[in-house]
Formats: C-alpha cells, structure tokens, sequence
C-alpha cells in the first residue's frame, strides 16, 4: 500500500521528536490544524507542506518516492 503525503509527514514528525507546540510556533500552522493532520484527519495544504519541510530540512523531491 502506497502511503500519502499526509502520512509520510506524520511519520516525519513523530521522528522529529519536536513538540507539536513548538512545530506550531516556528511553521505558523495553526495548532488545531495540526493535532488533525497527525491524527489523519486532514490533508496538508501546500503551504502548510513547504513550512513542514522547510522546518524539517527536508526538500520536496524527498516525497516523490
């Protein structure tokens, strides 16, 4: 099973080890936007996805696999 977008961030995320309070403070996402990202319950929007990777030193080329 192929996984979305949207999971492979979570899992990003969860290996980050980042608090989500702070993930918050320095992308601008709001926090209840994000609880429903890492919850499955959303999709990203782009800018939300470029923040997340810009935050994460992640291009986005390394979620075309």
């Amino acid at each position: 099973m192929v996984k979305t977008i949207e999971e492979r961030m979570i899992e990003r995320l969860d290996k980050s080890g980042f608090d989500k309070r702070f993930i918050c403070e320095k992308t601008g996402i709001d926090k209840n936007d994000l609880f429903l990202l890492m919850e499955n319950e959303r999709k990203l929007k782009t800018d939300e996805f470029v923040s997340l990777c810009v935050f994460l030193g992640l291009n986005i080329s390394d979620f075309d696999k």
